[in-house]
């Protein structure tokens, strides 16, 4: 693990957190239900419900019944790693849609690497352990790739990224 300070480390993990990232895939949302179509926007938060749904399921699946992996010390997704690598890549895909594949691509890879960085934090702040920080950062990551997958050929919207920023 990188030796940095605690500080630095919450940081990281508030990057994950919902009032953070939920805001942000509802601008997303509206992003691509104003500049492309309702159904990305439809696609995207079906995508992101599900991955959220599942969180939610593992989380109650332990505090209701103890449902869990003891041996890999596993009670619930971690919801930070899950919202971080499902947001980032899918919000810096959109922002660099104009741009050739090669940068989109490189946005996609970044997005995963600050949501993987988030997953980190987790597990260094004792928040999650490692099998729930992984398993967050691999939903997360699918439900991006998914939704990039799917939305690669789209032409740049009518909306582009200032307004949406702003």
């Amino acid at each position: 693990m990188p030796d940095l300070p605690s500080h630095l480390w919450y940081s990281i993990t508030s990057l994950g957190g919902a009032g953070l990232t939920l805001p942000l895939a509802i601008a997303i949302a509206l992003w691509l239900a104003l500049g492309y179509s309702w159904r990305m926007a439809a696609g995207w938060l079906v995508l992101l419900g599900a991955a959220i749904g599942v969180v939610t399921l593992t989380k109650l699946a332990f505090l209701g019944w103890g449902v869990g992996v003891r041996e890999l010390d596993f009670t619930g997704l971690s919801g930070h790693a899950v919202l971080s690598t499902a947001v980032y890549p899918v919000a810096l895909f959109l922002m660099l849609l104009p741009a050739r594949p090669a940068f989109r691509l490189v946005g996609v890879v970044l997005g995963l690497a600050a949501g993987i960085a988030v997953g980190l934090s987790r597990v260094v702040l004792d928040a999650h352990s490692p099998s729930e920080a992984i398993t967050g950062c691999i939903v997360g990551a699918v439900t991006a790739l998914m939704f990039v997958r799917w939305s690669w050929d789209a032409e740049p919207g009518k909306l582009s990224a200032v307004p949406v920023a702003v």
